[in-house]
């Protein structure tokens, strides 16, 4: 691929692409919340402690990636370095907030089932979000520096 091109994709993003992303991380997201009103599942012995954090980690850091890449890609706003802020902004928000509904979810409809709110549970929602916005800022960076 040519330098050129490389500049072009930056700049003028993957709109399809970034829209079928947004929908996964939406699809992912009302998993979630279904998920939080169902019994806890009961799989096994957790191979550790708190195992379900990783889990919540790993749920809020995938659902947040393909917001940021997703909105990344649809190329709006226009700058790279502006749509860079708005969509960290964005993502902490919509991620941030489905975060704690998850976890209100849980204490309306699943306390039925054994299920409860949480703290530590939002903590670990929180951190999955802020991890995969810091690696996808430094994914960002590198491209956008590469492409110059």
């Amino acid at each position: 691929m040519s330098e050129t091109g490389r500049q072009h994709w930056l700049a003028e993003g993957r709109p399809r692409l970034g829209l079928a992303l947004l929908l996964l991380a939406v699809l992912s997201m009302a998993m979630l919340l279904f998920e939080g009103a169902r019994p806890a599942a009961s799989a096994g012995l957790a191979p550790f402690p708190h195992f379900d954090k990783v889990l919540h980690f790993g749920a809020h850091c995938w659902v947040a990636s393909l917001l940021f890449a997703g909105g990344m890609l649809l190329a709006r706003p226009a700058g790279l370095r502006r749509r860079l802020r708005v969509w960290i902004v964005v993502v902490l928000l919509l991620d941030g907030l489905a975060g704690v509904a998850v976890e209100y979810v849980q204490l309306w409809l699943g306390a039925r089932y054994g299920r409860q709110f949480d703290w530590k549970d939002v903590v670990a929602n929180l951190s999955g979000t802020v991890f995969a916005l810091v690696a996808g800022f430094i994914v960002s960076f590198l491209l956008m520096r590469r492409a110059r």
